[in-house]
């Protein structure tokens, strides 16, 4: 799939949209959606390439767009910029210093500065937050 139906594929998959005949009139204000958010993401010159030809940083923009596409509440971000390095980690930091203007986000990452980039508030799960307290007799 491209780029553009990736992320196409979130608003079509809401429960509104399963009926053919409801959805027909939404497509034009899912494809607005679709490249509002290839435009906030930063891949709308990329909108065409097939995803699996993409970077591996822009293959995990790509994944942050496709939830995005799905209008969630609060998102959801495990280690967005695991298993990049450089350049694209700094894209990835930028794209969702963008989207926390705008919406909640709660962030799983080991990577420090990253944290210390995108986080005002910091919690903290060690492996002795859930082992049981050994008593002294």
């Amino acid at each position: 799939m491209t780029v553009y139906d990736s992320i196409w594929a979130g608003p079509t998959a809401r429960p509104a949209s399963w009926n053919p005949v409801s959805s027909a009139h939404r497509l034009e204000q899912i494809e607005r959606e679709t490249l509002e958010i290839c435009k906030l993401i930063g891949l709308e010159e990329k909108k065409n390439e097939l995803a699996v030809n993409l970077s591996y940083g822009d293959q995990k923009v790509l994944e942050i767009a496709m939830a995005l596409s799905t209008k969630p509440s609060v998102l959801l971000l495990d280690e967005p910029t695991q298993g990049v390095g450089g350049k694209e980690v700094d894209m990835i930091v930028e794209v969702v210093k963008k989207l926390s203007e705008k919406m909640t986000i709660v962030l799983i990452e080991h990577t420090i500065d990253v944290v210390m980039q995108l986080c005002k508030t910091v919690t903290v799960l060690t492996e002795d937050t859930f082992l049981p307290k050994a008593h002294p007799k």
